[in-house]
């Protein structure tokens, strides 16, 4: 469990990002490339945590429930 919330920012929310599922330690995940850094969509342990975490460069960015209308469709899982 998440000791603090990390809000998605309007910025990041906002911008058309293209999302491709992937699989890394045999969970699945979605990757893009943001402006040469890796964003990065890990599927949190819900209700105990957000839907998604969110990292860029390997460093949790955000957490969220709501996939943001901008972003490509959401990959199935």
């Amino acid at each position: 469990m998440l000791e603090r919330e990390f809000p998605l920012s309007e910025a990041a929310s906002a911008r058309p990002i293209r999302w491709i599922g992937e699989k890394r330690a045999d969970e699945p995940v979605l990757c893009a490339d943001v402006d040469g850094d890796e964003w990065l969509i890990v599927y949190g342990d819900f209700p105990a945590e957000p839907v998604y975490l969110l990292y860029v460069n390997q460093h949790l960015s955000a957490t969220f429930n709501d996939w943001p209308p901008a972003w490509s469709s959401l990959p199935s899982r």
